[in-house]
């Protein structure tokens, strides 16, 4: 499993190493660290153009050099840029807290990734949104094209 990084909290915070840390406490893992991209989270590479792009290619050429069948995402920005690319290359993306919690039987769904990859979506979700505002909000958000 490759862990998807940025390089933007080093300085303050190593969660980087924090995550990796936990990551590998769980046994059936092995862990790859992948290259370690600029800014916070990938959301920050979003208003430069080609910069979100580049990582995400990155990020998936050192997953399939390293024969890993999964990238795991430390930040939410990040999984949201690339949940789009679950399955390409037969390399699923995870969040880290999603294997953690299955590492402890806990169920760990993700419905964000399901969504975006065309599985039908929660029912109760729109109805609590109220469906013009979910076809204004959250459906744009799920069918933009991935960053490959």
């Amino acid at each position: 499993m490759l862990l998807h990084r940025h390089v933007g909290f080093a300085t303050h915070v190593a969660v980087n190493n924090r995550v990796a840390d936990v990551l590998s406490r769980i046994s059936a893992l092995e862990l790859v660290e992948g290259p370690a991209h600029p800014g916070h989270m990938c959301s920050s590479l979003a208003a430069v153009p080609g910069a979100l792009a580049a990582a995400a290619r990155e990020t998936w050429s050192a997953a399939a050099e390293n024969g890993c069948d999964t990238v795991c995402t430390i930040f939410h920005s990040c999984h949201r840029e690339l949940a789009g690319l679950d399955g390409k290359d037969n390399i699923r993306v995870r969040n880290w807290v999603h294997l953690v919690a299955e590492s402890m039987g806990i169920d760990a769904s993700d419905a964000y990734r399901d969504w975006r990859a065309g599985e039908a979506p929660d029912v109760a979700a729109i109805e609590r949104a109220e469906e013009k505002r979910y076809r204004q909000l959250v459906e744009p958000e799920l069918r933009r094209p991935p960053p490959l």
